[in-house]
């Protein structure tokens, strides 16, 4: 059964980006038609009620002022409103009348000037003014004058003419900006689509098997981090690789050394020595030799798959770290009759809490890499030490050593410091792998020292438990 698909393609990034900023620009225009001129009125009227309020609490602030007059009159001029004192009576106080002319100079019929005691201190939109026109005015009680009040009517002027004017200036604003905005958008959708573009090349690459490909960085810190993030993983992944290669053909060398062994000794005992009770007892020997390398290198394959899937748990008891080490150095005694000496100075009483059986395997593998690493003189130093706190085990070997370059590589499947791939005397070739994967899973410390030339010490340290 096919998996339906969409039928409708992703656009790309560009086309998307230029349609928001697109869209973006639009809305910023239709906000400006909308507030500048539907709205205009509306702002113009809050505005002037607003601002002729202020008027008035600042004269009534000054109201005691000497030039309290003059002070009005200022006023009046600056903001185009009229200010005036009158009493109850309809006569005006203070002020002058610059809106009627000579014949209305100083006195106002009564009924022209409602004093509306519900709205004292508040300006509103008046359309019964004695300027029969549509105005804002403010009226209030002079504090402590008895009857007589501040009166204040700010004309609202049309504004049609005026918003006729913004209509015009807004239409060709708004082709100008729409276009700018389009075209400013196009080539900024571009310029940040084209890193995530180049990336996905990029990645369709390595994607392939081409570990070699590298990821440009881009024009922002995102994109920055995305390349240098693929560029790790590209390494990774190229290391990886080569380290799968090495595997298999070091897998493929110690399968085939003695697998060829033991076809070559079966040949021997079917066509010589197989009446010979001696040469045959030799050669099926060799035989069983190389079929428990063979045993035991797939036993630390399949570990180690156990130990770095968390299929194999750690089962946490205390023992004696020097029962294990003493026990590990007597499996090595026979090594001896080949000229192997084993130096060891192991302190007592070093209890730890771990995996019993795999801290064993631990001891086990960096002795035998001792071995097989150690000088001509084929010495091999083993210490375990009580510090504060901790048991330190250490193996040293007299060999040719490791460059500072190759210390953080010993670590790896097969790895080894020289390019030529011997058969070691003893183990797999993955037991320090084994060792690490170990020693993580418990937290411990671990490392290696060394120097060329001078030999190398593996070291581990576990915590002392009473």
């Amino acid at each position: 059964m096919h998996k339906r698909t969409n039928a409708r393609s992703p656009k790309p990034l560009a086309f998307k980006l230029w349609g928001y900023f697109a869209i973006f620009s639009a809305l910023i225009m239709i906000f400006l038609w909308v507030f500048q001129i539907i709205f205009l009125g509306t702002f113009y009227e809050s505005m002037k009620i607003h601002q002729t309020k202020k008027i008035g609490e600042n004269i009534l602030e000054n109201y005691n002022s000497e030039n309290i007059e003059e002070y009005i009159n200022e006023q009046s001029f600056q903001f185009g409103v009229r200010i005036i004192i009158v009493n109850s009576d309809g006569t005006i106080a203070v002020g002058e009348d610059r809106f009627f002319g000579q014949r209305h100079a100083r006195n106002i019929p009564p009924m022209h000037i409602h004093i509306n005691e519900d709205k004292l201190g508040k300006a509103f939109i008046d359309d019964n003014n004695f300027m029969r026109m549509k105005a804002v005015s403010y009226t209030e009680k002079i504090p402590g004058v008895a009857k007589q009040y501040l009166y204040i009517t700010a004309p609202l002027e049309p504004i049609d003419a005026t918003t006729q004017v913004l209509q015009n200036q807004l239409v060709i604003a708004s082709l100008i900006s729409l276009m700018m905005a389009f075209v400013l958008a196009y080539f900024m959708s571009k310029k940040l689509s084209k890193p995530i573009s180049d990336i996905t090349k990029s990645a369709k690459s390595l994607g392939m098997g081409d570990y070699n490909v590298r990821f440009n960085q881009g024009y922002y810190k995102e994109i920055d981090e995305l390349a240098d993030t693929l560029n790790n993983a590209a390494d990774a992944l190229s290391k990886t690789d080569e380290l799968r290669r090495d595997l298999m053909a070091n897998v493929s060398h110690d399968l085939r050394t003695p697998l060829t062994i033991i076809k070559s000794y079966a040949e021997m005992i079917r066509d010589l020595s197989g009446k010979d009770d001696q040469k045959r007892t030799i050669h099926t020997n060799v035989i069983v030799d190389e079929a428990d390398r063979l045993s035991l290198l797939v036993n630390d394959i399949l570990d180690l798959s156990k130990l770095e899937s968390g299929a194999s748990g750690l089962e946490l008891k205390k023992f004696d770290l020097s029962e294990v080490v003493n026990a590990t150095v007597a499996a090595f005694k026979s090594f001896e009759n080949d000229g192997y000496v084993f130096l060891v100075d192991c302190c007592d009483n070093a209890v730890v809490c771990g995996d019993f059986q795999k801290i064993k395997s631990v001891v086990y593998n960096l002795i035998a890499n001792a071995v097989n690493y150690t000088g001509d003189d084929k010495r091999v130093y083993i210490t375990l030490q009580n510090e504060v706190g901790k048991i330190r085990f250490s193996v040293r070997d007299t060999g040719n050593g490791i460059t500072q370059d190759e210390l953080p590589k010993v670590w790896q499947r097969y790895y080894r410091a020289s390019n030529t791939h011997k058969r070691a005397s003893v183990g797999t070739g993955i037991g320090l792998s084994i060792v690490r994967t170990v020693l993580k899973a418990h937290k411990a410390e671990f490392g290696v020292d060394s120097k060329v030339g001078e030999g190398s010490t593996f070291w581990f340290c576990m915590k002392t438990v009473e």
